[in-house]
């Protein structure tokens, strides 16, 4: 019977399918509309319409040609009356989609999903040549079963585990007796994008014996056959890759997927014995073939009969897949409404993840059921495609084949006989038309039930969701507004299920694994009212990530410059995920008496009382294209480049009307509630900067401090830049982990001692070489393998090498050690080799030093043990006199447990799948109070605090501390003890105007007061700050700095006379008394007093 599957469907009334209904043909009945409703079979494919999102991207979508512009109708044609067939159609959307819409969305989503008749154009010629290839291929000679040595010369391995050793008969290839198209081609039921055709391929009879179905030995036959076929086909010019898959995620049968060459598609070769070839009376359930003595030795105790059901269906399955595609083809190949509502099934399926599985609800079985709703005549071939999938899906709700199988079988009599045959050794049953092979051998109870389980288990927090992806699944949602939020849903998830199950209050349940988090969180007062949660500041970096890519599409679209730009690379911290506080968009509404206007940008007034609202610049770096036009004198390059930046602020006020403000050295620009600060950049610049002229009027290129800084802000760190962006993207919270290892640095008043780019690097290092350890899953884990790496590694005799994107070669690694160890004594004191630095160490060459690194190292070392202490301290277990009772409930609650993770797929709200992942990460702690004790949050609160213990510096080591003006601190806020509540200025939302002004931009008086420090007495002193927030500035002298030194002019700043050499000379020693004056004098207005240690040190 030849197939006409693409033509229309032909309905053209309501009594073709009102005569089905009376002869028959149907048992539909319109009272099955109380379990489902019409809108809900709608909804469900609206959402799996949306598939259509996911296919554009496909490779296997073809190109389709502009439409054709119509010509306008005259008034005639415009309303004459529709045709007999746009009335049939008409009529049939009502009747049968119940609206004209609805149908659209079924036919575009078939459209979508349906392969093209182009495709099938390109298969089957390709078809005919494997065909011609593989029945020319030679004969093989005979081999034992249970030897394996040949196959070392074909270069392949047989995709079977090959267990026990032994084996009888032998293996002799023959070409394929037989090659056919089998599965859903046939009936156009391939879903896209993946296609993926199946074709039989028949094992001649001549290879096998009748004895082959025992003992695994077809199944070993299977394997070898496919072995020598993936070793011929890979020499064939008609395939470009062959490799071994397992059909459904069975390990017995292996396939061979060939992809073949330049073709959209992939063919899956399915090796089968001749039909009827072995017995089917052989493949009964209580049927053994495989023997216990032979598959677990003499040793074994079990009975030789012992029925060995799911091997049986296994071998049963290929001897009958012909015979069941023909059944299929027989009941389905004329029927286009069955078709089609297969293959939205299919979809269906496959956005469940129901067909992927071994032991899942393939397309197959699903196809089969269809054809079992036909023979029963639940469903008619005359129906829609929405009403066969409103049916199909209602049975399946109404099924239960655990305990009520089905069967394709016409034979009455002993029907029912043989599915309870079946039930008692399968746990879902459903057998094909000769009543011997069960379509669900392998599909568990759980697999057939888990909508029902999945409700069960999480009770009234279930619920069934749509999803972007079109898939409509049972799934739970769990409340979360930020990363830091997603992190912990473990901790909601544990309370809600210890609760419900083992009848635990969530006040006795602690999840140890975020009690650092708020480290990395602003304040309620410092953020505008409109700002949703700061969390731990992921959210305010994707923020001005989108307001930095909308300026560089600004910045490209320029028009006016007399050079056009290359390239542009943010090299702040927040564009590698590494700002501490990242900014949130703000209106600076300063006051009068603090500030004033002129022309576009905010001036501050002199002898403020409180700081104004501290304003991060965010660096971007732009390069401009070269030029011959470029002067070749420095001096006069930044001229140009100054000139470049007032053009630049000129054409985006003009044409973006953004605020700008330019300078020498570069341009700042308002936007979005942020100040981004453009640098031109040019390379011959750099060029330049590193030419000195000798004394003998010889220019030599010579690496100096100016052209060392040049090239680190211009080409090294925009390249590190996107280096570290790719780690981030990879690692989701190696942001977060670099933000809390920057904050504790800054907390222990060394942030001025070690760069930023520094501790990123560290950090890094923990992603990239996790060994002996895994990579962190979790902020906190991060911080505590960070000070184990600062506390543990050999600085002295080990450098830290960073294989950043994988860069380095063995060879790489053996000379980075190398140079290291011949060159030690001129290196840096901490050495962090990267790929585009393996000698220098830019990022350690000036700091730290080796006072810092040995002081760091102690400071990690201690802070490690006290976070270890008091981690340990909390995880232990609180149980009194309740311990039997508790023991008891989780017992009973285990099993629920190892179900719950099962379904892991219908979790929402950005926790993973598999929620043991973060299992080494998070810590459960469940604390069980006797009856006379009541629980109290308290305890959880004063653990909490304590954790603040690592990040307050101990004080003892510096010899004066200088207090500062808590208002003249910008990010006071940021503060590690800062309470809520304290005066701020107001943070309002941020507005766009075409008159605002740009705020007063990097203004922080304790840093400007510490530059001055380190200018004036960086030769008596060493300087210590915490730049979030810090209160006080530490101040340690310098030990040979107080030695006597003979009487010079040029030393004499911030000495007195004191004493004399033995040639009668003056010595001079450090005026301490005056140096404390000046700072006091250098800070006015913003040092509140200075506190000198004198039980350390004493002035004379």
């Amino acid at each position: 019977m030849k197939r006409k599957r693409n033509e229309p469907m032909k309905i053209g009334s309501d009594n073709d399918f009102e005569k089905a209904e009376k002869n028959g043909e149907t048992d539909a009945s319109e009272d099955d509309s109380e379990y489902l409703e019409d809108e809900d079979v709608k909804e469900i494919l609206e959402e799996d319409g949306q598939v259509s999102n996911s296919l554009e991207d496909s490779r296997f979508e073809e190109s389709t040609k502009p439409p054709k512009k119509l010509g306008k109708l005259s008034k005639d044609e415009l309303f004459k009356p529709p045709s007999r067939d746009e009335l049939n159609n008409l009529k049939e959307a009502e009747t049968l989609f119940h609206s004209s819409l609805f149908k659209m969305q079924t036919e575009e989503l078939l459209k979508e999903v349906k392969v093209k008749p182009k495709l099938k154009k390109k298969f089957e010629p390709w078809l005919h040549a494997l065909k011609e290839y593989l029945s020319h291929l030679k004969e093989e000679p005979a081999y034992e079963l249970s030897d394996l040595s040949w196959l070392k010369k074909k270069n392949v391995k047989v995709p079977l585990v090959w267990e026990p050793q032994e084996a009888k008969g032998k293996f002799c290839f023959l070409p394929p007796s037989n090659i056919r198209i089998v599965g859903s081609y046939l009936l156009d039921l391939v879903c896209r994008p993946n296609v993926t055709i199946d074709v039989a391929v028949e094992i001649p009879k001549e290879m096998l014996q009748h004895g082959d179905f025992l003992n695994h030995r077809y199944c070993r036959k299977r394997a070898l056959y496919l072995a020598i076929l993936a070793s011929t086909l890979k020499k064939s010019e008609l395939v470009k890759e062959v490799s071994f898959t397992y059909s459904h995620g069975d390990p017995r049968k292996p396939s061979l997927l060939i992809t073949p060459m330049d073709k959209p598609f992939t063919v899956c070769l399915l090796p089968h014995p001749p039909m009827e070839y072995f017995k089917l009376s052989r493949f009964l359930p209580r049927k053994n073939n495989v023997r216990p003595s032979w598959f677990f030795g003499s040793s074994s105790t079990l009975r030789e009969d012992v029925p060995t059901p799911h091997y049986n269906a296994s071998v049963l399955r290929d001897l009958k897949m012909v015979e069941n595609l023909e059944y299929l083809y027989q009941k389905l190949g004329s029927s286009p409404g069955l078709c089609d509502a297969i293959l939205m099934l299919k979809v269906w399926l496959h956005q469940r993840h129901l067909d992927k599985i071994h032991g899942g609800f393939s397309g197959f079985i699903m196809t089969m059921f269809v054809a079992y709703l036909l023979k029963v005549r639940r469903v008619s071939s005359l129906m829609s495609s929405y009403q066969v999938l409103r049916t199909v899906l209602l049975s399946l709700s109404q099924a239960d084949w655990c305990s009520q199988g089905i069967t394709l079988c016409n034979d009455v009599s002993d029907s029912q006989r043989c599915i309870e045959e079946f039930h008692s050794l399968y746990e879902v049953v459903f057998l094909d038309s000769s009543g011997f092979l069960n379509l669900c051998a392998d599909m568990s109870k759980e697999t057939f039930q888990r909508a029902e389980e999945f409700r069960e288990f999480w009770g009234h927090k279930s619920e069934l969701r749509r999803f972007q992806d079109g898939g409509i699944c049972e799934a739970v949602l769990w409340p979360a507004s930020s990363t830091a939020d997603r992190r912990m849903i473990f901790k909601l998830v544990a309370q809600f299920v210890l609760e419900k199950h083992a009848g635990i209050s969530p006040q006795f349940v602690e999840i140890i694994g975020g009690q650092l988090d708020h480290l990395l969180t602003v304040p309620c007062s410092a953020l505008p009212s409109d700002w949703p949660s700061y969390g731990t500041g992921e959210e305010a970096t994707m923020a001005v990530i989108q307001s930095y890519s909308s300026l560089m599409k600004k910045l490209r679209s320029v028009e006016g410059l007399p050079l056009s730009i290359t390239s542009i690379q943010g090299i702040s911290p927040i564009f590698r995920g590494c700002e501490v506080f990242p900014p949130v968009p703000i209106s600076y509404r300063a006051g009068k008496k603090m500030t004033s206007h002129k022309q576009n940008c905010t001036i501050l007034k002199g002898n403020v009382g409180m700081a104004p609202s501290w304003v991060q610049p965010l660096k971007v770096v732009v390069h401009m294209e070269g030029s011959g036009k470029w002067p070749d004198d420095v001096h006069a390059i930044r001229r140009v480049k100054a000139a470049f930046h007032i053009r630049l602020a000129e054409l985006l006020k003009k044409q973006f009307s953004l605020t700008t403000a330019p300078f020498p050295e570069y341009v700042d620009i308002f936007m979005d509630g942020y100040v981004f600060r453009i640098i031109i950049a040019c390379h011959k610049e750099l060029i330049l900067s590193r030419q000195v002229m000798t004394p003998e009027g010889i220019v030599a290129v010579k690496d100096t401090e100016e052209s060392q800084n040049l090239e680190r802000q211009t080409v090294l760190l925009p390249k590190l830049t996107s280096t570290l962006q790719g780690l981030h993207a990879q690692h989701s919270i190696f942001s977060a982990s670099c933000r809390l290892a920057k904050r504790w640095i800054n907390s222990q008043l060394l942030g001025d001692h070690i760069s930023d780019v520094c501790i990123e690097l560290l950090v890094s290092h923990l992603f990239l070489a996790p060994t002996p350890f895994t990579v962190p899953g979790s902020p906190q884990v991060a911080f505590l393998r960070f000070l184990f790496l600062l506390s543990n590694h050999d600085w002295q005799t080990s450098p830290l090498i960073l294989n950043l994107n994988n860069e380095f070669k063995k060879k790489d690694f053996v000379e980075i050690q190398k140079t290291f160890t011949s060159q030690r004594p001129t290196l840096p004191p901490m050495f962090i080799a990267i790929p585009q630095d393996k000698v220098v160490s830019t990022w350690t060459r000036h700091s730290p030093s080796t006072r810092i690194l040995h002081r760091l190292t102690i400071l990690a070392k201690e802070a490690l043990a006290t976070l270890e202490k008091q981690l340990k301290e909390s995880s232990e277990m609180d149980i009194r006199q309740s311990f039997g009772q508790f023991v008891n409930m989780l017992n009973s609650f285990r099993a629920w447990v190892g179900r719950a993770l099962d379904f892991g797929a219908g979790v929402s709200g950005s926790i993973p799948c598999n929620t043991t992942k973060y299992s080494p990460h998070y810590k459960l702690q469940v604390h069980y109070k006797s009856d006379s004790q009541s629980p109290s949050m308290d305890d959880g609160c004063c653990r909490l605090a304590t954790f603040l213990l690592i990040f307050r510096p101990p004080l003892d080591l510096y010899d004066v501390i200088i207090h500062l003006r808590p208002l003249q601190i910008p990010k006071r806020h940021l503060g590690v003890d800062y309470q809520e509540g304290k005066i701020l200025s107001k943070c309002e939302p941020y507005k766009y105007s075409k008159d605002e002004k740009l705020p007063v931009v990097d203004y922080d008086p304790v840093v400007k007061y510490l530059k001055e420090l380190n200018v004036c007495y960086k030769e008596f002193a060493l300087f210590f700050y915490d730049h979030f927030g810090g209160e006080f500035v530490g101040v340690l002298w310098k030990p040979f700095a107080f030695e006597p030194k003979p009487f010079k002019i040029s030393h004499i700043g911030g000495r007195m006379i004191k004493g004399s050499t033995k040639d009668g000379e003056a010595n001079i020693v450090p005026n301490i008394e005056a140096i404390l004056e000046d700072f006091s004098i250098l800070g006015t207005g913003l040092v509140r007093c200075i506190e000198t240690k004198t039980e350390k040190w004493m002035i004379d």
